[in-house]
């Protein structure tokens, strides 16, 4: 919980109300200034103005993107079937986030659609499993992509578990 006034911070750590005022720490524990902690963390917790900036987001938009660069390769036969299906849910991970992001004013819409992004992103895991067992994919690019989709599901559970925090 933040709250502005002339020349300084206040902010809620652990339940307690911490101010700052013009760069001092007015409260201190155990001898060790909070804001030592904070500011270490601070480069951490940047400012998202747009759902581009969201690590998840970015994560999803660059695998998104290699899917499409691998899925490329593969046989003129699944064009219309594999290939489709894995760029579409690819696609549907990065879309859907963004428009959890437009919705965040309705707390259960904005969980709706991260919950979709989530489902997209275990459809994704699905169609490279496939493309995997086809023998399209190789198991050094099939367990790169693997350990990207659980990199992203961490961000996303996090997001879900979290998601009144994004609300306003």
């Amino acid at each position: 919980c933040w709250g502005l006034a002339p020349g300084r911070i206040v902010f809620r750590w652990f339940g307690r109300t911490v101010r700052r005022w013009f760069g001092r720490t007015v409260r201190r524990w155990d001898g060790v200034s909070v804001f030592r902690w904070f500011d270490e963390l601070s480069f951490v917790m940047n400012k998202v103005d747009c759902f581009a900036d969201l690590e998840v987001y970015k994560g999803a938009f660059d695998l998104q993107q290699a899917i499409f660069e691998v899925s490329k390769k593969w046989p003129r036969n699944e064009d219309y079937s594999l290939t489709d299906q894995i760029r579409r849910s690819s696609r549907s991970v990065g879309a859907n986030l963004a428009e959890a992001w437009a919705k965040r004013r309705y707390p259960a819409h904005f969980l709706s659609k991260l919950t979709d992004s989530d489902g997209e992103l275990q459809e994704t895991l699905h169609w490279l499993l496939t493309a995997h067992q086809s023998g399209y994919l190789p198991k050094l690019q099939f367990d790169e992509f693997r350990g990207k989709l659980a990199g992203i599901g961490r961000q996303l559970g996090s997001m879900i578990n979290q998601y009144e925090s994004f609300c306003f």
